[in-house]
């Protein structure tokens, strides 16, 4: 089975129906998913077609083969991957992360995104400048 490259703008939600469907499939019998869960699954390596078929998949591992097939660790990082995080978490960069930042980003696009922001964020931001 070949791996997969997450979209631009991959949604958290889409992969859980994903994992859904992929832990529905497996136990439909559908031999895709049989493959995929072969392929992918730590505890299914070695074993026979009937024993492979025979096993009781949990969603977890299917979230967990889901991830493999986008090259990442395990379903964690995959989530991690795909959550967007929040702008108040800015307040939390470093002083060299912030200079970083503040040199890849326009003082125009600087100033229109610092206007609503926490004061925590502004502070980080007008302390770098």
């Amino acid at each position: 089975m070949t791996t997969r490259e997450l979209p631009a703008r991959a949604s958290l939600e889409n992969l859980r129906k994903q994992a859904k469907g992929l832990h529905k499939a497996f136990t439909d019998g559908e031999d895709d998913a049989v493959a995929r869960i072969r392929t992918h699954l730590p505890r299914a390596a070695g074993l026979d077609d009937n024993a492979l078929r025979a096993l009781d998949l949990s969603l977890q591992e299917a979230q967990h083969v889901l991830a493999k097939e986008y090259e990442l660790p395990s379903w964690d990082a995959l989530r991690d991957a795909v959550t967007v995080p929040s702008f108040d978490e800015l307040a939390l960069l470093t002083d060299m992360e912030t200079q970083r930042l503040l040199r890849q980003i326009s003082q125009k696009d600087l100033c229109r995104s610092i206007i609503g922001a926490s004061e925590a964020v502004r502070g980080r931001f007008l302390s770098n400048m």
